[in-house]
């Protein structure tokens, strides 16, 4: 391919992905903070249930080692 075409294509996905971002919806602000709040909650219930799988593991493997 020569340099123009490349050029060319490379001006064209630009253009096309500047468009797209001026045609998007972005959040409002309560809209964002119900996403934090909710990845905040699932990020949180992940690490109480690593947390419990965790002292669960220690707790039988102190009965089957029995130290």
């Amino acid at each position: 391919m020569s340099e123009k075409t490349k050029e060319n294509r490379l001006t064209k996905e630009l253009m096309r992905g500047k468009h797209f971002i001026s045609k998007c919806e972005f959040p409002t602000k309560d809209e964002y903070m119900l996403l934090l709040r909710q990845h905040v909650i699932g990020i949180g219930f992940l690490g109480v249930l690593g947390y419990i799988v965790r002292f669960v593991h220690i707790l039988i493997n102190n009965v089957i080692v029995g130290k």
